[in-house]
């Protein structure tokens, strides 16, 4: 399945509806034959999505192909099958709040015995009222294009490889600016409990994972990302660093780099999403690169905060903490994994020169997500020091931030390391058959060199700059 949030000039749409397009590629074709099957089939969907059907009206055509339509009290669902080809299109207009059409749209993926799905989702509505479609949380914006004049014209993907000339892409809109790319084929779309996540493969940045609509790893700059978030701890830690904890960090590339660090005799890696980390492991084989199978790693599915709370009422303490968490809403539920009570959890389980290590995000972040500065603040109170980095992630768009703190260096912060230091650790700690494929002295230096701008951005005027 891949997801479509296709808004033509609704900034002032009043939504009476969703409108779901939906293509099935790889169907069992005699069920698509089958008018009788598909009839109940329909009328089930219906129901699923939490609909009232009323009427049906089913034609079968010669040879082959039924075209059919469920009257439901919200509105309609109707298809058209070509079972030569294994393939079936299907619309589902539901009116209200009451109803989801995703439900029927999962259920049929099932039934028809799909191999693939592309859906686009359409708000159907006048423009009179503010609008508050588009929000972080509702997936991410498959867009087709649109003219000037707000006319929808959505291009359908082609069965099976997308073509070159394919209008489906894989978009980043912040209200004033827009990023996107072309997405090649979709791998994977669908709901976990915790979140909707895509895994899509682009010509950009190769294969893609989207949780909600924001882009979490990419191919070509993964490694960039996890090297920057894991390498640093490593590199300033004056004691070995033999236990680990990772909050987050689903495609377990977090604990691949964890592990390539001998010194380490345990890791644990916390994430709520089950699903989310079998989803990787099966499609993101390499960003975990058989991590999961080394004796060291320890997968515990559950709450980071429940982890972290149970840790510390057991006494069990940790070298080092990573958080590899998705950027949180303000007034969302991960706002909780950036709090004060958070931090103070982090600093109980820590050992007395423990470290903690997070991605923060960046400074184009909207208003309503949680940004770097307030994560500083949060982490400095916490820490009496923390010391802000970055590294440039193209498939974010962005100089993504980093904070690290320690308990053994108190106010002072980190000490600075020239390059040869860092490459001298580096080599002394990392195993020599897995060395770095974007992180060393001179990229050490770089990250912890930050511009006066975002120095004055993250910091307030009467604290010391980060280094």
């Amino acid at each position: 399945m891949s997801q479509a949030y296709i808004e033509a000039d609704q900034s002032q749409a009043q939504v009476f509806g969703q409108h779901v397009i939906v293509e099935y590629y790889g169907c069992n074709p005699e069920i698509l034959n089958d008018l009788a099957a598909l009839s109940d089939m329909l009328v089930e969907a219906a129901r699923r999505s939490g609909a009232t059907p009323v009427k049906r009206e089913f034609h079968q055509f010669a040879p082959h192909g039924i075209s059919g339509v469920v009257i439901i009290t919200e509105s309609h669902l109707t298809i058209h099958t070509w079972p030569e080809h294994g393939y079936a299109a299907v619309d589902f207009f539901t009116c209200g709040e009451r109803t989801d059409p995703l439900r029927a749209h999962d259920y049929l993926t099932r039934e028809l015995g799909a191999t693939r799905a592309h859906h686009l989702t359409l708000r159907r509505g006048i423009r009179s009222q503010p609008s508050t479609a588009g929000g972080p949380g509702e997936g991410s914006l498959w867009r087709a294009r649109t003219d000037f004049a707000g006319e929808l014209r959505a291009v359908r993907s082609a069965p099976g490889t997308l073509s070159d000339t394919t209008d489906l892409w894989l978009c980043d809109d912040q209200g004033d600016q827009v990023a996107a790319c072309r997405v090649q084929q979709v791998v994977h779309a669908g709901r976990t409990a915790h979140a909707l996540a895509e895994i899509v493969d682009t010509g950009a940045f190769g294969r893609v994972l989207v949780l909600d609509g924001m882009t979490m790893s990419a191919a070509v700059d993964e490694a960039a990302y996890h090297e920057a978030l894991v390498a640093p701890p490593f590199i300033f830690a004056e004691k070995p660093v033999r236990r680990v904890a990772i909050i987050g960090g689903g495609e377990g590339a977090t604990l691949r780099e964890v592990l390539r660090f001998p010194q380490v005799e345990r890791c644990v890696m916390v994430d709520i999403d089950g699903e989310l980390v079998e989803l990787c492991r099966r499609h993101l084989p390499t960003w975990s690169a058989g991590a999961f199978a080394d004796p060291r790693a320890e997968l515990r599915i559950e709450d980071a905060l429940h982890f972290l709370a149970d840790a510390a009422e057991r006494g069990e303490r940790f070298d080092l903490i990573l958080s590899d968490l998705p950027e949180a809403e303000t007034t969302g539920p991960l706002a909780a994994l950036y709090s004060p009570a958070f931090f103070a959890l982090i600093k109980r389980c820590l050992s007395a020169d423990g470290m903690y290590c997070g991605q923060i995000g960046s400074l184009q972040m909207p208003d309503n997500v949680l940004g770097p500065q307030a994560i500083l603040a949060t982490g400095r109170a916490a820490f009496g020091s923390i010391t802000a980095y970055s590294r440039f992630i193209p498939s974010f768009g962005a100089e993504w931030i980093f904070g690290i703190a320690s308990l053994s260096t108190g106010e002072r912060g980190l000490p600075w390391l020239d390059a040869a230091a860092v490459e001298e650790r580096l080599m002394q700690r990392r195993a020599p058959a897995h060395p770095c494929r974007t992180y060393d002295g001179l990229t050490h230096q770089h990250a912890f060199s930050l511009p006066l701008d975002m120095r004055a951005a993250l910091f307030p005027v009467s604290e010391k700059a980060a280094k």
